[in-house]
């Protein structure tokens, strides 16, 4: 009995729950030093001034010395607000751990997402990406 309440709870607050806004999250990576068994973790400096700015024109953040985030939907209100949402979560206060994926998807983002952010980045500044 008191797991069926349980579940009818959990699916009652999924459907009440407001999706979360599309957007990748990113682990902050060393590239020069890659593990042959995972990533590894470059954190920002503590006194980036990035950590307390909030969104940019394009949908990019901070979220801490470690995770950064690019929405591709939403009001720049919601942006905001769940940006401060993501900074109150401990699991992006720790480095990565090696053995976890250094991108998470939220709200139905997928790879396709990022790959056009980054066309877009491109378009937008040539020079930047000129090999």
């Amino acid at each position: 009995m008191i797991q069926q309440l349980e579940r009818r709870l959990g699916e009652l607050e999924a459907k009440l729950k407001p999706r979360a806004l599309r957007a990748i999250i990113d682990a902050f990576l060393d590239w020069s030093a890659l593990a042959d068994s995972g990533y590894l973790s470059r954190p920002l400096p503590p006194d980036d001034s990035r950590l307390h700015q909030g969104v940019d024109e394009n949908g990019d953040a901070v979220i801490s010395r470690w995770w950064s985030v690019s929405f591709f939907e939403g009001t720049r209100e919601q942006q905001e607000a769940r940006l401060k949402e993501l900074r109150q979560d401990p699991q992006f206060y720790k480095p990565l751990n090696e053995q976890e994926p250094p991108v998470r998807y939220q709200g139905g983002a997928g790879c396709e997402d990022g790959y056009r952010r980054i066309e877009e980045e491109k378009r937008r500044n040539p020079k930047a990406h000129s090999t």
